[in-house]
């Protein structure tokens, strides 16, 4: 969720390629254990018989990590994460089943806060997890005086976006090639240009005047084509939430 960063965030964040932000992966959240998200639920949480919220803890990282790497193309690292603990942010967690479903980080200063992320594990996505854990941290900022929240989202988070306007949060605004593209490449962002070949060691140049040929045409080198990225909204809704 932000679904993609703002503010306050850590300055590691930008490492991540995913940018410090709160976007809700394409699943996750949709579903609704307050109120209903036409066209959008998933299964109760009365599936899920043993659920908590709990603060994120040091020793949570490494299956936090593990959770972001399964549900993002561009996850955050555990440092990030390490950081936001370390900042005081509200990070906290819902254990399901005696494993950490999901997760959430939210940086509260004067008067506002930031969703910096949410994510659901793709085990547990669609079954309201996004939304209870979510306001959660809508309350426990409420609770620190936040009069205002603020996220971004990609614009074809359409899932994410749909779980937000149901909370009652309006596009603001819009950040133009904010985040890195989804979709794969056989050259994309996240691969790297195929390398130049070294010549090999026996391989002498011959001289264009020792040849009748004429000398083949240079080759352009190998460069990675541009980075193309995608348009995020901006979101904000007063607080608290009146429902």
């Amino acid at each position: 969720m932000s679904a993609d960063n703002f503010s306050s965030t850590p300055s590691s964040t930008t490492a991540s390629g995913r940018t410090a932000t709160a976007d809700a992966t394409a699943a996750d959240g949709t579903g609704s254990d307050v109120g209903a998200v036409p066209g959008l639920d998933g299964l109760p949480l009365l599936h899920l018989p043993s659920l908590s919220i709990r603060p994120m803890q040091d020793a949570d990282l490494d299956e936090v990590v593990q959770n972001e790497v399964a549900a993002y193309r561009h996850p955050w690292s555990r440092r990030i994460f390490a950081d936001c603990l370390q900042a005081g942010y509200e990070c906290h967690v819902i254990v399901a089943e005696e494993q950490l479903a999901a997760h959430g980080v939210l940086s509260v200063a004067i008067g506002e806060c930031h969703l910096l992320t949410l994510c659901v594990h793709p085990r547990y996505q669609r079954r309201g997890l996004a939304r209870r854990l979510f306001r959660f941290l809508l309350q426990r900022a409420s609770e620190e005086d936040a009069r205002i929240c603020f996220l971004e989202v990609r614009q074809s988070n359409t899932p994410a976006i749909a779980l937000y306007r149901s909370l009652g949060f309006v596009q603001v605004g819009e950040r133009k090639n904010y985040y890195p593209q989804t979709h794969t490449e056989a050259s994309g962002p996240d691969t790297p240009a195929t390398p130049v070949s070294p010549a090999s060691p026996t391989e002498v140049p011959i001289p264009a005047s020792a040849s009748s040929a004429p000398p083949a045409p240079s080759s352009p080198p190998n460069k990675k084509p541009p980075e193309t990225r995608e348009t995020a909204l901006i979101m904000s809704c007063k607080l608290p939430l009146s429902y």
